[in-house]
C-alpha cells in the first residue's frame, strides 16, 4: 500500500512547533533547529583489517530566528543587552566583569515541541540542558527591502533530553497561529515587552530574559 493513500497516517509538519522556557511561549519565534549530535570514532588497524570504535558524543549548536519588534512586541536589542548583563558582562569602561556564567541564562532549559495536526498535542519534546546564547546576529538594514527585522540566535548546550508525549496536549497555540495582538506570554528571552495599547505584556518589567 502506498504511503500517500493511507488516510490514517499523519506525517509531522515543520510549521507545527512551539518553543518555551520557564517564563512562557516564544510566540515571536520564526524557526528553530532541532537538536542534533555526532559521535566521534577512532580507527584501529590489525594486520590487513581496520576496525572503528565509537568515542565521544557531541551535541551540535542550534539556531533560532526571532522576529524583532518596534511596538506591540519584544524589542530584541533591549532584551539581549539585559541577557548579557544577567550573565555577568560589563563594558570595559564600567566595573570590571567577574566572569560570564551560564547558570543564570534564560535559555538554560529551553524546550522545543513538535506538534500534531491539532496544533496542541506534542508528539516530540526536546529540552536543552545547560543551554546559553553564544551569538546574536541582527538582520541587515536595507532601503530596498520590506522584510521583517529578525534576530538569529545561536545556542550551545550540554545535551538534550528527548521525550515523546503522544496524546498529551497543551492549550498554548503554535507559533504560526498566535494572534499578533494577543501573545500568550512575553517569553523569558524578551521580558518587559508592551502590547499595542502600551500596557505591559505578561512578565513585563523583569530584568532577566
Amino acid at each position: 500500500m502506498s504511503f500517500w493513500t493511507e488516510a490514517s497516517l499523519e506525517p509531522k509538519r515543520n510549521f507545527r512547533f512551539r518553543i518555551s522556557d520557564s517564563k512562557g511561549t516564544w510566540w515571536f519565534a520564526k524557526s528553530i533547529d532541532k537538536p542534533s549530535f555526532e559521535v566521534s570514532n577512532s580507527e584501529y588497524q590489525l594486520i590487513n583489517h581496520k576496525f572503528k570504535y565509537p568515542g565521544i558524543v557531541t551535541w551540535k549548536n542550534i539556531q533560532v530566528i526571532l522576529v524583532d519588534f518596534a511596538k506591540g512586541g519584544p524589542n530584541g536589542g533591549v532584551q539581549l543587552k539585559a541577557e548579557l548583563s544577567a550573565m555577568g558582562y560589563t563594558r570595559p569602561d564600567e566595573t570590571p566583569m567577574i566572569g560570564i556564567s551560564k547558570g543564570i541564562s534564560s535559555v538554560i532549559d529551553l524546550q522545543i515541541q513538535h506538534l500534531a495536526a491539532d496544533g496542541k498535542t506534542a508528539v516530540d519534546t526536546w529540552t536543552l540542558k545547560g543551554a546559553f546564547i553564544i551569538s546574536a546576529t541582527y538582520s541587515k538594514l536595507d532601503y530596498s527591502s520590506d522584510d521583517l527585522s529578525e534576530i538569529t540566535l545561536e545556542i550551545a548546550y550540554d545535551y538534550a533530553d528527548y521525550g515523546e508525549i503522544a496524546g498529551s496536549s497543551d492549550t498554548a497555540p503554535t507559533t504560526s497561529v498566535t494572534p499578533p495582538d494577543r501573545p500568550p506570554s512575553g517569553g523569558g528571552i524578551f521580558e518587559g515587552a508592551t502590547g499595542r495599547d502600551g500596557a505591559p505584556l505578561p512578565g513585563a518589567g523583569e530584568t532577566e530574559i
